[in-house]
């Protein structure tokens, strides 16, 4: 995966997870998502250098679709860390096995360590609340079944 696939990857989920912060009606589920969008945020930056990227299409559309899901912004943190941040991390261990300069190295193996945290916090917010019934299945496949019809079953790239 390119560095510029990267960037627009990261810069998507920055640009996806602000947005919904703006949105969602629970707070602390707010303060999750701005975070996360700030550590996208500061990976897309690193990523990108001084060019300029589109975000990734299919990424931000999996976050705009959760967003319309649920208004807690729970939905919206489950499609991140559950369906986007494997792929992403499957991407990045992949673009890391290639031929790549040791800055670049050194960023993805950040955006590692940043996006595994990522999932360690949410989970964390998550385990301290009381599920209310939940009645994404549907939107989640829905989600799921656009990724792996673009070819991101595993991953979210080109590899």
């Amino acid at each position: 995966m390119s560095r510029r696939h990267v960037a627009g990857v990261f810069d998507a989920l920055y640009q996806g997870l602000a947005a919904q912060s703006r949105r969602v009606s629970d707070d602390g589920v707010a303060v999750r998502l701005f975070v996360a969008s700030r550590v996208m945020g500061d990976l897309a930056l690193a990523a990108r250098g001084a060019g300029d990227v589109a975000p990734d299409p299919l990424v931000a559309a999996a976050l705009e679709h959760a967003g319309l899901e649920d208004s807690t912004g729970v939905f919206t943190l489950y499609v991140f860390t559950m369906v986007l941040a494997p792929r992403l991390l499957v991407s990045v261990r992949d673009a890391r096995d290639g031929d790549v300069d040791p800055e670049f190295d050194a960023l993805l193996a950040r955006a590692a360590t940043e996006i595994v945290g990522q999932i360690g916090a949410v989970s964390d917010l998550l385990r301290r609340r009381t599920p209310d019934e939940i009645e994404w299945a549907e939107a989640a496949r829905a989600i799921v079944d656009t990724l792996e019809s673009a070819g991101y079953s595993d991953h979210l790239g080109p590899r």
